[in-house]
Parts: C-alpha cells; structure tokens; sequence
C-alpha cells in the first residue's frame, strides 16, 4: 500500500461519520495487531477511507451538534509497497510525507509535533497536531501513533483520534479516551510463511 494514501486519509478526515452499527468493546486482532475499542457508551463503527484495512470509530457528543464538534478514533493496518527496507527509513518518509501535507493550502498549522519512540518492541512516528481546518472553518486535533511490526517491517498500523472542534469546546474526557485507545495496541508474533498469531 503506498504511504501517501495512507497519509492522506489520515490528514484530511477521511472516514465516514455516518453510522453503521454500534461498536463492539472486544478486543480485535489482524497482520500482527491487536487493539481494544474505545470502552465508553455511544460509540459507532463506521467505514474506513476506501482501499484501506481497519475500523474508524464516531461518537455523537451528548447536547452538541455533530457539525460543530465530531470525534473520530481510527486505527489502519495493512502491509507498505516500498523500497524502503529499515524501520527507521519507513518512519523518516512517513514524517516527511506528513509535514508535507500539513502545509498544504487547506490547512494553518497552529501546532505539530512528532518524534520517534519505541512503543512495546516497534519502531513508531508519535504525532500531536493542531491546525485550522479551512474548508470547514474548524479546528482539528489529530493524536497518533504509526508503527511498524517488530517481526516484518513492511507492516505498519496506524492508530488515533482526532476532533473537529472550536478551541474551546475541545472534550477531555475525549481525549483521555483516546490515549487509553492508542494505548491498547499490541504486536502479535509473526509466525513462519507471514502469519500472525491470534
């Protein structure tokens, strides 16, 4: 899968906050990763962008209109077309792809910051952004990690949340939620011939 599209889902929204079904709190597993849904009540499932492997998650925030403030927690998974064969090389083209995007016309940088850490044996991109927006007139927070397997580097997820927001109106309670999310992702064993234990 070509890092770009996965970064340009990530930046420019890319779920649909339509929903489908209310989401189930079990914990899920694919390619090597394992994570636990978001655990509060109200939360729905809904689509991933188009030609990406994952869940996206919404949530309607009690006496607030969904136009004013929508919360999205996301993770993707899926296996990198690259010739980048280094953790390390993966990651530095993933920040550089990110940067790139966040210059671009549709939105003003109000804050971002990201470094490499190493979460539970991977090799990860931590991301915390804040920007304007233009095209809704809002601002967005977009928290995250995008790590790639211990065991096959050509494999990445990519959790977070995010919220469309006025500065003000951002929900901490959200935001708490959110790291507890980004928190529960694991690494399965790869097992021989590139299947993932369960």
């Amino acid at each position: 899968m070509p890092i770009a599209l996965i970064l340009l889902s990530l930046f420019v929204g890319g779920c649909s906050t339509s929903p489908k079904k209310l989401a189930d709190r079990k914990p899920k597993s694919d390619m090597g990763f394992k994570y636990t849904p978001p655990q509060s009540d109200g939360w729905f499932e809904t689509a991933p962008p188009k030609g990406l492997k994952g869940i996206a998650y919404g949530k309607k925030i009690e006496g607030v209109d969904a136009k004013e403030h929508s919360v999205i927690f996301s993770v993707r998974y899926g296996a990198i077309e690259t010739g980048l064969s280094k953790p390390e090389e993966v990651l530095n083209f993933v920040r550089m792809q990110k940067e790139n995007q966040l210059q671009g016309i549709r939105f003003d940088v109000k804050k971002d910051h990201s470094k490499f850490v190493t979460f539970k044996g991977a090799k990860c991109l931590e991301f915390d952004s804040l920007v304007r927006d233009k095209h809704v007139n809002k601002n967005m927070t977009l928290t995250g990690l995008f790590c790639v397997h211990p065991d096959d580097h050509r494999r990445f997820v990519d959790i977070s949340y995010s919220q469309r927001h006025e500065q003000a109106r951002l929900d901490l309670d959200i935001v708490e939620e959110g790291r507890e999310f980004i928190q529960s992702v694991s690494f399965l064993p790869i097992l021989k011939k590139g299947r993932a234990s369960r």
